[in-house]
């Protein structure tokens, strides 16, 4: 196990920057790479009340004094490019998809409690598609975890691994919708302000076209906070909540959020106009 032990976030900017450009054209290796575990702590960590705030008001998140369920993994980004940049890891950090998120919630957070977060790079899967990884993170109060969060990536590379057929996912029951909003056209650049995440897919329209996209997308974790905004009044403490990145979100956009009239578990975020889903996911009600 590698580690980085920080008594505070490092910055973020020089890591975001090192992610973006180094090792360009890239530090691409082939099949059979093995990725080391590694480790990023920082202690008495406290949120900003003003970026508290802002992210409220950004992904229409109530004004509990609580911090919103996906902020602490927008707290952690230092330490996550900390584990991304690190001259042990092998892969080009500015290549890697997101491809899904889980996060629990096992107690609230109040906006002033200070925190250590912890965050682990493991479990490597060999696929078709390349190579996915899960980060893990993890925020601490006085030794007991109070919440944490898996995101599932991939860094497209050749690999061994044969293509296979995916197994076709359950279908919902009826959904009903249980929320709907506009993500503006300028809703990538103020979400970029505050998690530091200024990939220019995300910034205009103009800048998304250098990399093959007709408009800038949505950032994959704002639309996946604002759709537990959208199902908080559904959601208790200690809860899950799963999500798995469909389609980018073209800005601007009119969406729904759906819910399955079911079992009140399944969700999906999908265009007004077309249907098509840009997140579908899952609530953990029973989670310890």
């Amino acid at each position: 196990m590698i580690e980085f032990n920080f008594d505070q976030l490092p910055a973020l900017l020089p890591r975001y920057l090192r992610a973006a450009f180094a090792g360009l054209p890239g530090r691409r290796p082939g099949a059979d790479i093995v990725i080391p575990q590694i480790r990023a702590t920082a202690d008495a960590v406290i949120a900003e009340p003003d970026r508290v705030q802002r992210c409220r008001q950004l992904l229409n998140h109530p004004d509990d004094g609580l911090l919103p369920p996906t902020f602490p993994q927008m707290l952690a980004a230092p330490l996550h490019l900390s584990v991304l940049t690190a001259r042990e890891f092998p892969l080009r950090a500015g290549g890697i998809v997101h491809l899904a998120n889980t996060i629990q919630v096992l107690e609230p957070i109040a906006q002033d409690q200070e925190l250590q977060l912890v965050v682990t790079l493991k479990d490597q899967e060999d696929t078709a598609r390349g190579i996915e990884l899960t980060m893990h993170t993890a925020a601490v109060v006085a030794g007991r975890v109070v919440w944490k969060a898996e995101s599932l990536m991939l860094s497209r590379q050749p690999t061994s691994v044969k293509r296979r057929r995916r197994a076709p996912r359950p279908s919902p029951g009826s959904l009903r919708e249980v929320d709907t909003w506009r993500a503006k056209r300028n809703v990538g650049r103020r979400y970029a302000t505050l998690s530091g995440d200024y990939n220019p897919i995300h910034l205009s329209a103009a800048t998304a076209r250098a990399f093959g996209f007709r408009a800038a997308i949505a950032h994959g974790m704002w639309s996946f906070g604002r759709s537990i905004a959208g199902l908080s009044r559904f959601l208790q403490p200690p809860y899950g909540v799963e999500a798995e990145f469909r389609r980018p979100l073209l800005l601007p956009a009119r969406v729904r959020l759906l819910l399955d009239t079911v079992d009140a578990r399944h969700f999906e975020l999908v265009d007004a106009t077309s249907g098509k889903a840009y997140l579908a996911g899952f609530l953990n009600l029973d989670t310890p």
